[in-house]
């Protein structure tokens, strides 16, 4: 019982301490806003529309993109009355503090311009 009684601290410290320290790319697009939709931030859109979003950071591996960090969202949406893997990807410029989506995927299948309007649209619904 002891064992298990550690174990439970340990994964839970783990868990605060790694919740405190997200990247900052993912703080900037987190709290940031989209033009067009300044009434709420971009987390709290995610959180509002995806399913247990989860967030991660990287720096991407294409040369052309170096001087930017890459954001995804993954989670769960509702396309077409069902359940669906969706992946939101962001670019940011951590120098300058700005970010763009970058790209969209439902069930790994890239998603064109108009649906990436048509899911920002939805998310700030």
């Amino acid at each position: 019982m002891k064992k298990i009684l550690m174990f439970l601290f340990c994964i839970t410290t783990l868990l605060v301490f790694t919740s405190c320290f997200q990247s900052k790319a993912i703080s900037i697009v987190k709290d940031g806003h989209f033009t067009y939709y300044d009434e709420m931030t971009v987390g709290e859109a995610v959180d509002g529309f995806f399913g247990n979003p989860k967030w991660k950071s990287y720096v991407p591996a294409d040369k052309e993109l170096s001087d930017f960090m890459l954001v995804n969202v993954e989670g769960k949406i509702l396309y077409d009355d069902e359940k669906a893997d969706a992946i939101i990807q962001f670019i940011v410029d951590e120098d300058t503090g700005e970010f763009e989506l970058y790209a969209f995927e439902i069930d790994g299948v890239p998603q064109n311009d108009y649906m990436i309007v048509s899911l920002i649209e939805a998310m700030f619904e």
